[in-house]
């Protein structure tokens, strides 16, 4: 699958069986961010994290090929709960170009 940044020149190539928390190591690895902010993915009105956060879907349990993400469909990636980073990600076809990044 292939993830488009919105608002950053980025596009980020990520294998379908990939958890989100995979997703979520390579988010931070783009961006340069360490990983000890509280994070949460939000899908279809539902909440992913592997923080604990309370009625949130754990993300290493949920892999991306799971959600049936259609070409197109946009949810989002917040961290840093209180500093309010909202990265909007845009599920794609895979690139005949290459991609920036692979996870």
């Amino acid at each position: 699958m292939v993830l488009h940044l919105d608002d950053y020149p980025a596009t980020l190539e990520v294998a379908l069986s990939a958890t989100l928390a995979v997703l979520h190591e390579a988010l931070l690895a783009c961006f340069g961010w360490s990983g000890e902010c509280l994070h949460e993915f939000t899908i279809r009105a539902a909440g992913y994290s592997s923080e604990g956060l309370v009625d949130a879907i754990d993300t290493r349990t949920v892999t991306l090929g799971s959600l049936g993400l259609r070409v197109g469909e946009r949810f989002t990636w917040r961290y840093d709960l209180a500093a309010g980073w909202i990265i909007d990600l845009c599920a794609s076809r895979r690139s005949p170009r290459p991609s920036q990044g692979h996870w």
